[in-house]
């Protein structure tokens, strides 16, 4: 008996430094080179769509040519699309041009990959679910497709609205930031709104929040302002 309990005592330390590199050193460093390939892999791609002119969209031209403008003076383009969110862009693209944008892009898009894994583990707490969850979304072929079909503000969306689920459900944010994530969602594209009253919707039904139900029908009362302006 006193052989086994001097061997488990002996193990213990051995178990305890597996458990701590399994939950948090590999974890870390896989989520770090995920993140690191996703970015790399996405911002070549588009990067060679762009130089072997294999592009079949027009947006990263109407876009380009709006911040160019901007330059010039003429805020016309900005002002008719209603996405103030391009004004961020303006020095990356004033020091690397067009290049610079699309690597922009790919990182944002990146950046939400360790939100997956952060909700995926909290949600599962089961290493293979959460690498299989991290997995599927990583080869999940929209994701892709935001970063390789020319250049939108809407590559935001996946960064934007998994910080706003988990400050919601954690509370790793503050209230500050939590209003500075929905206005920034506000001025990626008109449609954001939408996504919002139906965030708020959601989050009022399931946790009766007063605060949701405000900024929910604060959302409706705008949508009706809005549609009444356009039919008169």
């Amino acid at each position: 008996m006193r052989q086994e309990k001097k061997n488990k005592d002996m193990l213990t330390p051995l178990f305890s430094s597996l458990r701590s590199f399994l939950t948090r050193i590999l974890p870390l460093h896989l989520v770090t080179f995920v993140t690191t390939a996703f970015v790399t892999l996405t911002f070549l791609m588009s990067s060679l769509r762009y130089y072997s002119l294999s592009g079949n969209g027009m947006d990263l031209g109407v876009w380009e040519n709006a911040l160019f403008s901007i330059f010039q003076g003429d805020f016309h383009l900005l002002h008719f699309w209603l996405r103030p969110i391009y004004l961020l862009y303006l020095p990356f693209y004033y020091l690397g041009g067009v290049p610079f944008l699309l690597f922009i892009q790919s990182l944002v898009v990146g950046l939400s990959i360790p939100i997956v894994y952060r909700y995926a583990w909290r949600i599962t707490g089961d290493f293979l679910t959460t690498y299989f969850l991290l997995a599927a979304y990583c080869l999940y072929f929209p994701v892709w497709y935001i970063c390789l079909s020319d250049f939108h503000a809407d590559h935001w969306y996946p960064l934007l609205l998994g910080m706003l689920y988990n400050q919601r459900t954690q509370n790793i944010l503050s209230r500050k930031s939590f209003y500075g994530i929905v206005i920034l969602l506000l001025t990626i594209k008109e449609i954001s709104i939408i996504f919002l009253i139906v965030y708020f919707f959601t989050e009022y039904l399931f946790y009766q929040r007063k605060e949701d139900y405000y900024l929910f029908v604060f959302g409706l009362l705008i949508i009706l302002i809005i549609c009444n302006r356009s039919a008169t």
